[in-house]
């Protein structure tokens, strides 16, 4: 494989043949943010925490935790929701 790729990322799987190159696969955005979260869950969460210390300043305040559950309402429910409940239980 050409780069190294081994997932592609897309909420719109229609688009992708049913059978793919050995070793590669796609997943939603909401089962990569996933995959990225339980294998990394304090870099993942420090990031929401850094980008949180950064809003106030062209817009609302958000807390890390407002911020995973914006994430929730979009595309990625399932990791918004998980991201939330960490956060909120390591404060």
């Amino acid at each position: 494989m050409i780069g190294g790729a081994h997932i592609i990322v897309s909420d719109d799987r229609r688009g992708f043949p049913r059978l793919l190159p050995a070793g590669l696969r796609v997943e939603t955005t909401d089962e990569f943010l996933l995959g990225v979260l339980d294998g990394r869950p304090a870099v993942v969460m420090q990031a929401v925490v850094d980008v949180a210390a950064r809003t106030g300043r062209h817009g609302p305040a958000r807390t890390a935790v407002e911020i995973a559950e914006l994430l929730g309402g979009r595309n990625t429910p399932v990791f918004g929701a998980t991201l939330a409940k960490l956060l909120a239980a390591r404060s």
